[in-house]
């Protein structure tokens, strides 16, 4: 039995070979250790040294050993690697690396829960007709979390905004087949539907009025996920690496960090693919080969657990004239004798006045439409209808997105000192699409391209046009798309 017994009394002197006031320097040095800053372990050496020479310099009678490299470094490691990791990189660093990769969340069934964010490519894309660079588009994914399947998505130069939003839910809201005839030879894609439960991040683009609106209309529960905590998300951020090593790895124009590329590599000058060339292959590639992947634990495809749950709950098909109007911005605006101001412009119309001889100057609801600002709706509480309202400035307005407009007034504010005439704006428009097609020209002639990404936002690549008419006799909303409109009658009115 006295063979078992530990014999650590036997192990030589237990106590510290260093001198106490060595010791005492090291762990005042040690503090500095644990900051953001990151000092490394060589630097508190140093330190220390400096601190132990200092003394020896002022009593030569009593000097102190140097400490070497390692017995530095093994007192610094004394503390808990909680309190190293938590100081030199964070709270919320550690408690990630402490979470596991998936949220913890379940699901049951497709459309309880689906996730949303955005991305920046990393590719450079060409103009379709030009063959020019307009650099890297943002592509927004909606991804159902119980089956994976991709609900829907926007490919586009727009920045993250509730236009974006707003067209990649109407892409993952609607049945797929006027997508999928455009492309032509593409697999199936059998996702669609109202989540019951939309996970965003915290964007200015999810806190927005118009976002809350569509919130309340859809009758979805939008859920914020915590900052700084992706494995909320894990299902779209997941998504989203897969892209980038299974899609953009080996596509000409994908851009890398400088490490990871030859020396003189410009991602610029190797863009081959244009805009609609990649689109198509990116949706061949999430029809064909995403949704065909088997999965890991249940081993079934998203395909499969899609039309596997959707035949337990079959999911009702939405109409496009039903959905479009509720995904359109949203905003209130105060009703006077002469029209509503909106995007420092007057929009006004016979019935509009009709509206103000009966309740007065109060603030009204209207919708509008991001990419063409020559009409707004407005919404009539009382006949629960919308009436259109057109600009005064229509042939100005007439199919002008929002963001083109804006640059147009800053241009002409600097151009006419202020002076917001009509003339001016005309003119500023024209100056402004001579200059995006001048850029094209100059591209075409040089071998270093530069991108071109607010012309292409001003060109509205990646955007549908849409076009709404109002018909107040019939009380019809109109809403002309590229495809052939179907009827619906909601209660005393209608949208064709």
């Amino acid at each position: 039995m006295r063979g078992l017994y530990p014999r650590h009394r036997l192990k030589g002197d237990r106590q510290t070979k260093i001198d106490p006031r060595v010791l005492s320097i090291i762990r005042r040095e040690a503090k500095r250790y644990l900051k953001g800053s990151q000092p490394t372990v060589a630097s508190i050496h140093r330190n220390v040294e400096c601190k132990v020479i200092e003394h020896n310099l002022n009593n030569p009678t009593d000097s102190l050993s140097v400490p070497n490299y390692l017995t530095v470094r093994d007192r610094l490691l004394e503390t808990s690697y909680e309190k190293r990791h938590s100081t030199r990189q964070g709270k919320n660093s550690f408690q990630a690396q402490l979470a596991r990769n998936e949220s913890g969340i379940e699901s049951t069934r497709i459309l309880e829960r689906v996730e949303i964010d955005h991305t920046l490519l990393d590719l450079n894309v060409l103009h379709d007709e030009h063959k020019t660079l307009i650099g890297k588009p943002i592509i927004t994914v909606l991804i159902d979390h119980y089956s994976h399947m991709v609900l829907g998505f926007q490919l586009s130069f727009e920045k993250p905004s509730f236009a974006a939003v707003s067209m990649a839910c109407k892409n993952a809201f609607l049945p797929k087949d006027e997508l999928l005839n455009e492309l032509g030879n593409v697999g199936p894609w059998p996702a669609h539907g109202i989540p019951s439960t939309l996970v965003t991040d915290n964007g200015n683009e999810f806190w927005g009025k118009s976002f809350a609106t569509t919130a309340d209309e859809l009758g979805s529960i939008f859920q914020y996920c915590p900052i700084r905590r992706g494995n909320y998300k894990s299902r779209v951020e997941r998504f989203f690496g897969i892209v980038n090593s299974l899609v953009l790895d080996d596509l000409p124009g994908v851009a890398r960090k400088p490490s990871k590329c030859a020396e003189g590599y410009d991602a610029r000058q190797e863009a081959r693919m244009t805009y609609s060339e990649f689109k198509r292959h990116f949706v061949i590639w999430l029809t064909e080969v995403y949704h065909n992947l088997p999965l890991e634990g249940s081993g079934m495809t998203p395909n499969e657990l899609w039309n596997r749950s959707e035949a337990d709950f079959p999911v009702p098909e939405e109409k496009s004239m039903e959905l479009l109007p509720i995904l359109m911005s949203s905003d209130t605006r105060t009703l006077s004798k002469g029209g509503i101001s909106k995007f420092s412009l007057s929009y006004d119309s016979s019935i509009l006045k009709d509206l103000y001889r009966r309740d007065g100057a109060r603030e009204v609801g209207i919708k509008y439409n991001p990419f063409d600002i020559g009409y707004i709706l407005v919404l009539d509480d009382l006949n629960k209808i919308y009436i259109k309202a057109k600009c005064d400035r229509y042939p100005y307005a007439s199919g002008l997105s929002l963001f083109e407009h804006d640059q147009i007034r800053h241009r002409a504010k600097r151009v006419a000192k202020d002076k917001f005439e009509n003339p001016d704006l005309l003119r500023a428009k024209v100056q402004l699409a001579n200059e995006r097609d001048e850029l094209h020209k100059r591209n075409k002639r040089r071998k270093t391209q530069v991108s071109a990404a607010n012309a292409a936002r001003s060109d509205k690549i990646g955007f549908d046009n849409i076009k709404v008419v109002v018909d107040n006799s019939k009380k019809v909303v109109h809403i002309n798309c590229d495809t052939e409109s179907e009827g619906l009658d909601l209660d005393g009115w209608g949208i064709e």
